[in-house]
């Protein structure tokens, strides 16, 4: 609701306002909406017989235009040139049982609608809820659970100085848990090229405590390695193993226990080696595909 004098110039107002205020649901940006103007936003919801305010917030609407531009670059991640912004409705629907809105926990929405419009940390049932769908699941990070989590540990790294989770794979990043995400990632890869059509990869067996416990996984898994190159053909085992020690070479010790934030930081290396590694392959694929027309 915008309080100010009527007219047509506050109409266009409160189109361009209610644009905004739909962008973040949608996943379309509307962003750099300047005015001084106030807003006051109320969400109700009905339990049992009596109506709960879920939402309340108040505030200058260049400052909410600010908070949904953040909102939009928390979530962008590597991927999103394919898929787009997914909606809020997607995104948090990730975080239930087969995807299925009405598992959603109810009080999650507006506790993460109150900090996007707010600016302020998301809530940590958000980060619990994305976890445990993906251990449930054996390991399968997709698109919006990752793009959850980079929403969830950027937000909590603001506020205390750490450093960001960037968009795309990031070589630098020397964080424990981005590179375990990152190594688990290329040691599944291993073990696909040399077990062609493999059905149960390391992935549904080893992530759970790969990412929660990974002194205790990954002595099995660096063993498993080395009996998946053997299979290998020669320049095939010569680059995996240089990857593999590019990485290691990044991790001074494997930690015993992986907190909630690292197993986050976990999945996210997951992620980001993942996509890169198969954007390579897209990528020579359709180099091979032109020098066969040549």
């Amino acid at each position: 609701l915008i309080l100010s004098d009527a007219g047509e110039e506050t109409d266009k107002r409160a189109v361009e306002i209610r644009r905004l205020l739909v962008s973040y649901k949608a996943g379309r940006p509307y962003v750099g909406v300047e005015s001084n103007e106030r807003f006051y936003m109320l969400g109700l919801a009905l339990n049992s017989a009596r109506i709960v305010v879920r939402v309340f917030k108040q505030g200058a609407v260049s400052d909410l235009s600010a908070h949904i531009a953040q909102w939009f670059l928390d979530i962008d991640i590597v991927g999103r040139e394919t898929f787009g912004f997914p909606t809020l409705i997607e995104l948090l629907s990730a975080t239930a049982l087969k995807y299925k809105s009405e598992k959603i926990i109810p009080t999650l929405p507006p506790a993460v609608i109150q900090q996007i419009l707010g600016g302020g940390q998301y809530p940590q049932t958000l980060l619990r809820s994305v976890l445990q769908r993906i251990t449930a699941e054996r390991g399968h990070v997709n698109f919006t659970r990752a793009s959850l989590i980079k929403a969830y540990l950027n937000r909590q790294f603001y506020f205390t100085d750490k450093p960001e989770v960037s968009v795309a794979l990031n070589q630098s990043d020397t964080r424990p848990a981005y590179c375990l995400g990152r190594l688990f990632a290329v040691l599944e890869k291993i073990q696909k090229d040399a077990l062609p059509g493999i059905k149960t990869t390391i992935r549904n067996r080893y992530y759970a405590r790969a990412s929660t416990m990974p002194k205790s996984a990954f002595g099995a898994l660096i063993k498993l390695n080395g009996h998946h190159l053997q299979k290998l053909t020669y320049g095939q085992r010569i680059a995996a193993d240089k990857h593999v020690t590019r990485i290691l070479a990044l991790i001074a010790d494997f930690p015993p226990v992986l907190s909630p934030d690292n197993q986050g930081l976990f999945a996210i290396g997951y992620y980001h080696q993942k996509a890169d590694i198969y954007t390579k392959k897209t990528e020579e694929n359709e180099k091979n595909d032109n020098d066969d027309v040549e």
